[in-house]
């Protein structure tokens, strides 16, 4: 770049603007000591993915990131003094909000976030240096990697991020995440250095809870993992099966069904991948007699499929879901339906009242259902 006019051409690349609107949005000079620097004009605000861009941006050009005093990005022109501090327009001297770059940073202590926005209508919002950021100490998931990361990580490569992650002060400068651990992976996996983030003072009980609230309607937090959080908050804090129902507003059983998936561990350590168990198939695997339950836990380790619930009661009971009743076995046991124990919670809309619908299989292949409030 020879003139600050070459930064205004590489803003219109990297925001995909027209060279009109950039002039529109940004004042573009050079100061003394040969810096180009693009400043927003009053009343102009950029959204976070363009700001996030213009950050990156100025760092890929060589240059500091956001200046919050003076709303510019600095950038080395070819005549650049190379020296530890740079001066700004005169109306437009300021400290970097950001600090010195994460990497910079020798000692945790010295990494503080950067005031991203301050809306009082919102909680402020920091950049919080990937660094500083450590994870809860117990952790449901057993790994983040997958698919679905990288599907995460491209979504924020394109669009940036939408929703910052939430995090809590700790000792020496660094953050515990409460929420956002994916997020965090995926920025990783870009190569970022920092994250946006809403900072909240929260106890361990308050932060495992924000926690679990985020994710238990996440399609890709598996049944087991839910058990395994479930356990913990049940021996960490002393909540009750029942208490623990109340505060996540589900219903008792919910908790007990998903409870009793951890059986499977205990009986079957490293045999089987029960991370990809549902809390049906477990239910039916562990009502099964033992030998057959030993059998089914070998076919899954054989074939690596795991058979649906309805398949594996039906390979436990094979002949009470096909003998047909009528007068010509009167005379022999009756076999009597049973529960499928396929639960469903659902809320009156009218009355909001919790309700469960366990279905029932009954012997000649009919299916109802019962509710129970």
């Amino acid at each position: 770049m020879k003139l600050p006019s070459d930064f205004g051409n590489e803003i219109s690349k990297a925001l995909n603007w027209k060279l009109e609107q950039v002039a529109e949005w940004f004042t573009l000079e050079e100061d003394k000591e040969g810096y180009f620097w693009a400043r927003l004009k009053p009343k102009k605000f950029l959204d976070k993915p363009e700001f996030k861009t213009m950050c990156a941006l100025a760092r890929d050009l060589g240059g500091e990131g956001y200046l919050q005093g003076a709303k510019a990005w600095m950038v080395p022109g070819p005549c650049a003094k190379k020296a530890e501090s740079t001066s700004a327009p005169e109306d437009a001297r300021s400290k970097p909000s950001e600090g010195p770059r994460p990497e910079a940073k020798k000692e945790p202590s010295a990494v503080a976030p950067a005031v991203l926005t301050e809306d009082k209508s919102r909680p402020p919002q920091f950049m919080v240096p990937l660094k500083a950021l450590l994870s809860l100490p117990f952790q449901s998931r057993h790994s983040l990697e997958g698919p679905a990361l990288d599907e995460l990580a491209e979504n924020m490569k394109s669009v940036g991020l939408l929703h910052p992650i939430v995090v809590r002060p700790k000792p020496n400068g660094l953050y515990e995440i409460v929420t956002g651990e994916r997020r965090v992976a995926a920025a990783k996996k870009l190569g970022w250095f920092e994250i946006p983030a809403n900072i909240k003072i929260l106890s361990d009980e308050e932060a495992y809870e924000a926690q679990f609230s985020e994710n238990i309607h996440r399609e890709d937090l598996s049944d087991m993992e839910k058990a395994r959080w479930l356990d913990f908050m049940i021996k960490k804090f002393g909540y009750t099966q029942r208490s623990l129902a109340d505060k996540l507003g589900k219903h008792e059983s919910w908790v007990s069904q998903h409870l009793s998936m951890l059986e499977i561990e205990k009986l079957y350590p490293g045999k089987v991948d029960v991370g990809e168990i549902t809390e049906r198939q477990a239910r039916e695997i562990l009502a099964a007699p033992e030998e057959k339950r030993e059998e089914i836990i070998d076919q899954i380790n054989e074939t690596g499929e795991i058979p649906s619930a309805r398949e594996i009661r039906r390979a436990v009971q094979p002949e009470q879901l096909h003998e047909p009743i009528g007068p010509e076995v009167a005379k022999g046991p009756v076999e009597t339906s049973k529960p499928l124990l396929t639960g469903f919670e659902v809320v009156c809309p009218e009355c909001h009242v919790k309700v469960l619908i366990n279905h029932v299989d009954h012997p000649n292949g009919k299916v109802t259902h019962e509710v129970e409030g």
